[in-house]
């Protein structure tokens, strides 16, 4: 794993770029952006302590999304090649880091879920929201 320093407004990984690395925030911030309609929307952030780039290593995906830096930040990172040799290296050891890796996706995973479903539980006080009537500066 390396530490390097990351100015502000750097592109670490663009959208649809093939999987190579993955990052751990040490410090400062990172924003998810997607292209639409020829404009860059933030669409999320990725903060101190959380990963990104992971999914797209693990399942040998595109990136979904652009992440830049917002200010100076500080990141551990790892290439997909190397992070893969040592999980297949070290059995033991890489079935830990991979179920570790696996639970804090789940996680996120389940927070997602939760709020479909709480959204699907409610839908009726929203009726006529939704409808296509009624966008309130939503641009689909």
């Amino acid at each position: 794993m390396k530490a390097e320093y990351f100015p502000p407004k750097e592109d670490l990984i663009l959208q649809n770029e093939a999987p190579t690395d993955f990052y751990i925030v040490v410090s400062g911030a990172l924003d998810l952006l997607v292209l639409k309609n020829g404009t860059e929307q933030i669409v999320g952030e990725v903060k101190t302590g959380d990963l990104c780039g992971e999914i797209r290593v693990l399942c040998y995906r595109p990136q979904l999304f652009t992440v830049r830096t917002k200010r100076l930040c500080q990141l551990l990172w790892m290439n997909r090649t190397t992070f893969l040799n040592i999980v297949q290296a070290n059995v033991g050891d890489g079935t830990i880091i991979m179920n570790n890796l696996l639970q804090f996706v789940a996680v996120g995973f389940y927070i997602l879920l939760r709020a479909v479903d709480l959204f699907a539980a409610n839908y009726n006080s929203f009726l006529g929201q939704f409808d296509g009537n009624h966008t309130h500066g939503l641009t689909f």
